[in-house]
């Protein structure tokens, strides 16, 4: 989550996700503020994705 918002380029939108994830329950707020903005909802959705994916494959790889 943190390396995904270090990436936006809306800085107000950076900043206040980056603020949540150093709140209690920051899972949970970040989840709630995508909310506020449904296209970097989105763009959080296929990053999840992604990076999901990649640790299966490494992991796939690594356990050959």
């Amino acid at each position: 989550m943190v390396s995904f918002a270090e990436h936006l380029k809306i800085e107000k939108i950076k900043i206040r996700l980056l603020n949540v994830l150093n709140r209690k329950k920051p899972f949970n707020n970040f989840k709630n503020t995508l909310f506020d903005f449904p296209e970097i909802r989105e763009q959080w959705f296929k990053y999840h994705d992604e990076k999901m994916k990649e640790i299966a494959r490494e992991w796939i790889e690594i356990h050959q």
